[in-house]
């Protein structure tokens, strides 16, 4: 009788959609963050930033967490160029952490980088990101011919 009920609660778990784990390194909290906002991820969003997340935009903008989340629900989402991320530098202390990445992507013929510099927690779930700045990388150009 107990090969049944094993088989039933196996087939149940198998059935239920997988939840993400909470990120287990600061890394992993920047990281899913970038996609989350990549693919409007609200729910993944909603569990990687803290509850005093403030972010702040490429032009200065700040907004803080709740109106960060808004820009990302479903009814907005549009289509975004795929996003890399590399150039990770993480310094950790104690229960914080300090973020930067180098995020590059390309809009039309135009390849584009940005600077994203974070502060990340851990609490007892996981890591969270509590800030994130976003400043543009100027491209290099070359100096005009005389």
């Amino acid at each position: 009788m107990r090969a049944p009920l094993i088989a039933i609660l196996l087939s149940t778990a198998l059935s239920l959609p997988a939840v993400a784990a909470q990120p287990a390194t600061p890394e992993d909290a920047l990281r899913q963050y970038q996609q989350a906002e990549h693919d409007f991820d609200l729910e993944r969003l909603r569990q990687v930033l803290d509850a005093s997340f403030v972010e702040i935009s490429p032009l200065g903008q700040v907004d803080e967490h709740d109106a960060v989340l808004s820009f990302y629900a479903p009814d907005k989402k549009v289509a975004a160029p795929p996003t890399t991320m590399d150039e990770v530098i993480v310094r950790a202390h104690g229960d914080t952490a300090v973020l930067s990445a180098q995020l590059r992507y390309v809009v039309g013929e135009r390849a584009m980088a940005l600077r994203l510099g974070a502060t990340a927690k851990r609490t007892p779930q996981g890591w969270v990101l509590v800030s994130a700045q976003y400043t543009p990388i100027k491209a290099n150009t070359p100096p005009p011919a005389h």
